[in-house]
């Protein structure tokens, strides 16, 4: 019996498989958007392919001429939040001919189609200087109805629909976005689009992504989402960073020189496209950015939901069930069911979810690097704890609590609860159900240490000291053992 659940991921060898001849020859190249766009579309099932250049053209309205950017939503039953979401591109600080939306409302065939559509309608009617095309999927039995398979869909109508205006000379960037973004900064399009005109070598970026300050002013909240971006931050040092679905924007020539996105992917299809193209760039840490000159607010109703169950956040995407007052609530009940005071043990748990994550999950390919990479960003953050039968202890907060108050002005205090019971069936389901996360890129990188230590051997024959010492560097950063926190940086 396998000890892992199928999430759809691809095995390192599909990696190989599906990136274009142009990376494999050189994982230097500068890509021709032209010709990897022909080459991507000519590899999709016909079927498919003929049923994605129906649904870009639905609107007959071509891509203008003058548009260098194409934000994609994925929307699943979001007509009540679809209209906020459009709301935040009236107020981007660009010319609206440079943009259009594309729009994928999808559902599984079980599932009755919600009001999405006719919000749409109501939006494009009112606001005509927007160009939004309009798809709409119902995933019939056999297709894959996952947030991968949406991804890719909706990515691949907007490809499809920048294939028929190939004569342009710029590249066309393509954004995801999701259907319940609170806010974007109004320089969130135009920001990017720098981004990718300045720097030629940036492939694909990750905006900074926040919760609304009505959910940070919660203490557990601002302690377990302020030790996630530490831990991000640490863990991306030296690395290509994270892409989130939510705000991660690509050169269209990279999207489809990697093969696109993962249809099969029930989950993390974000980090599996980034390590996609992190991987055909021989990891090359300026192919996958985080950006932080703009800012996208995300809805926190999942994170709330986990808190307010008392989940540890990093749980969240497991398949855990709410109580119907916690499922059914609003976003306003939800933040009153969470105190505010400074919750020791349901951070304890929110600390120690990310530390087995390092056995378990999204961060088990950082190998022995992980141990510094949680000790730093708990010392970042103002927490003390030790490790005592490989669980996390808290042993002091005040620094941690001192930082709210910095931050916020105010004084909190730390509340004392019961500890949830350890359950190690359910620690045995959930390692179960995350360990295959990262498989692909332990093969992935396991392969580039390889690659990196027949060019040590090769360097000590040479006598080259300097070179030798930065492929020793180069070697414990992909083995994932060895570091030495003293000696490498």
């Amino acid at each position: 019996m396998s000890d892992k659940i199928n999430l759809g991921f691809l095995k390192f060898e599909e990696f190989i498989q599906r990136r274009s001849v142009t990376l494999i020859n050189n994982p230097e190249s500068k890509l021709d958007q032209k010709f990897e766009v022909e080459n991507y579309l000519s590899k999709l099932n016909p079927g498919y392919l003929n049923e994605i250049e129906s649904s870009s053209l639905l609107d007959t309205q071509p891509l203008s001429e003058k548009a260098r950017i194409i934000v994609t939503i994925i929307a699943y039953n979001e007509g009540s939040r679809i209209r906020k979401t459009l709301d935040n591109y009236l107020n981007q600080d660009i010319d609206p001919s440079l943009f259009e939306i594309v729009i994928l409302d999808n559902h599984p065939q079980s599932i009755e189609r919600d009001n999405t559509f006719y919000e749409v309608q109501s939006f494009k009617n009112n606001n005509p200087s927007l160009s939004i095309i309009y798809a709409h999927k119902v995933w019939a039995e056999g297709e894959y109805a996952t947030v991968g398979n949406a991804r890719k869909y909706v990515f691949d109508i907007a490809t499809m629909r920048v294939s028929k205006r190939l004569q342009a000379e710029y590249e066309t960037i393509l954004i995801s976005n999701d259907a319940d973004t609170v806010s974007l900064e109004t320089n969130y399009l135009s920001s990017i689009l720098s981004e990718f005109d300045t720097n030629q070598t940036t492939d694909a970026l990750v905006t900074l992504s926040v919760v609304p300050l009505s959910a940070i002013l919660k203490p557990n909240l601002y302690a377990v989402l302020s030790l996630w971006d530490a831990l991000d931050g640490y863990v991306a040092n030296r690395e290509p960073y994270n892409l989130k679905g939510s705000t991660s924007a690509f050169r269209t020539s990279i999207y489809t020189a990697v093969g696109g996105f993962n249809s099969m992917s029930k989950m993390a299809e974000d980090l599996e496209i980034g390590w996609l193209i992190a991987d055909a760039r021989n990891w090359d840490t300026n192919s996958v950015i985080q950006f932080k000159k703009t800012k996208h607010v995300q809805d926190p109703r999942r994170i709330l939901m986990a808190t307010a169950s008392r989940i540890p956040v990093n749980e969240m995407y497991y398949d855990f069930v709410a109580k119907p007052e916690i499922r059914n609530a609003d976003n306003d009940t939800l933040l009153s069911l969470i105190p505010n005071s400074l919750d020791w043990e349901l951070f304890q748990e929110d600390a120690d979810s990310f530390w087995q994550g390092r056995t378990t999950g999204m961060y088990k390919w950082r190998g022995e690097r992980f141990t510094f990479d949680f000790k730093q960003a708990m010392d970042k953050i103002g927490a003390e704890f030790e490790i005592i039968n490989d669980r996390v202890r808290l042993k002091k907060l005040e620094k941690l609590v001192l930082n709210y108050t910095k931050d916020f002005g105010e004084t909190i205090t730390i509340a004392r609860s019961e500890e949830r019971k350890w359950d190690p069936v359910r620690q045995a389901k959930m390692k179960k159900f995350f360990s295959s996360i990262s498989d692909s890129i332990i093969a992935a990188r396991n392969k580039m240490a390889e690659k990196v230590l027949s060019q040590i051997k090769n360097s000590e024959a040479e006598g080259n000291t300097a070179e030798t010492n930065h492929l020793l560097r180069e070697y414990r950063r992909f083995a994932g053992s060895g570091y030495d926190s003293e000696r490498i940086t």
